[in-house]
């Protein structure tokens, strides 16, 4: 490539995955979007200040995350449909911040993890920002220090890409930051596993130990760090394996890709869906902004063992009332 001419003719074959993408990931960031203004504006987690910093501080790295992306793939489309050609040089420094964010979306929920458990068993609370920090430097150095040497341009080269049609790139032979690609790639598939298992961990230490696991609502958090722990998981694996695969068998398909590219969108909101169906309490707060704890209550009534009488979203029992006495009130 010529270093004085950094635009280059699109790849016009790429113009289907890039709007499925960029259609996709709009839709899948809604959700987290909603999240936010509902943890802010909703006065019942006042009372779960940790489960909404958890909440708040994923959804926003997810958020940032995923723009990126659309950032990423906007850059292709504008493109394509104006000059035709695209600048090299703005898009792989697009893609190396793309990355970046990636790969922090797999750091910060081993951080994040780690502070609770030192939190909950230890409340060793002077500890933790050098812990952050210590934390944040060993786990994110992989992709920092090649992404350094990238925008300086120290040790790199192009290699072929679908969207920048040639991405600068550090060298794979180099030494220092082909070592960190390497080691960048692993821990962002080992980090998401590592999460479920001190977390799953954690709630079996504090069931064996007898220990007050639901005090301002620890058990919600965890929960929710093992669900937030999908989004990086769905993402990652499946192009992380199957690039490998391919590379291996000579040839990639594109339908598999395509696929695999829908994955990744969906990723950014299946974790908040699992939220929703197996954390009590965040479930109620989302069922009641909506309106459905009124049409669950009701068939409670009318379906449970004893009648109830509900009045402006309270259930009073009237199991132990008089059968003379026992009324139902709905109120829509």
């Amino acid at each position: 490539m010529n270093d004085a001419d950094p635009n280059q003719p699109i790849k016009k074959d790429y113009l289907s995955s890039a709007l499925q993408i960029e259609i996709m990931l709009l839709i899948s960031l809604i959700p987290n979007i909603y999240f936010i203004f509902l943890v802010l504006l909703n006065k019942s987690f006042r009372k779960r200040a940790i489960l909404k910093k958890s909440i708040l501080f994923f959804a926003t790295l997810y958020i940032i995350s995923g723009t990126s992306i659309l950032i990423v793939m906007s850059n292709y489309l504008i493109s394509y449909y104006t000059t035709g050609l695209i600048n090299i040089e703005i898009c792989s420094k697009l893609r190396s911040l793309q990355f970046v964010f990636t790969t922090f979306n797999s750091t910060s929920l081993l951080i994040y993890s780690v502070i609770r458990y030192i939190l909950v068993f230890f409340k060793q609370k002077i500890i933790i920002p050098l812990m952050i920090v210590f934390l944040f430097c060993i786990l994110n150095a992989s992709i920092i220090i090649p992404t350094t040497a990238m925008w300086i341009n120290y040790d790199v080269e192009y290699v072929a890409d679908d969207i920048c049609v040639l991405l600068k790139a550090n060298k794979r032979n180099g030494f220092v930051t082909g070592l960190m690609r390497t080691i960048d790639t692993y821990t962002i598939l080992i980090c998401p596993l590592v999460v479920v298992i001190i977390n799953f961990l954690l709630l079996w230490k504090a069931k064996r130990l007898a220990f007050n696991i639901n005090k301002n609502n620890d058990r919600a958090v965890l929960m929710n760090l093992i669900f937030q722990s999908v989004t990086p998981l769905l993402s990652q694996f499946p192009p992380v394996i199957y690039y490998n695969f391919g590379a291996m068998m000579g040839g990639f398909s594109p339908i598999i890709w395509k696929l695999i590219d829908g994955l990744t969108c969906l990723s950014y909101c299946v974790s908040l869906f699992l939220n929703i169906v197996f954390i009590k309490e965040l479930r109620s707060i989302v069922l009641t902004h909506f309106g459905m704890s009124r049409c669950i209550k009701v068939q409670d009534v009318v379906h449970g063992n004893s009648t109830s009488r509900t009045t402006h979203n309270r259930i009073v029992s009237t199991k132990n009332v008089p059968p003379h006495k026992q009324s139902v009130n709905v109120v829509t």
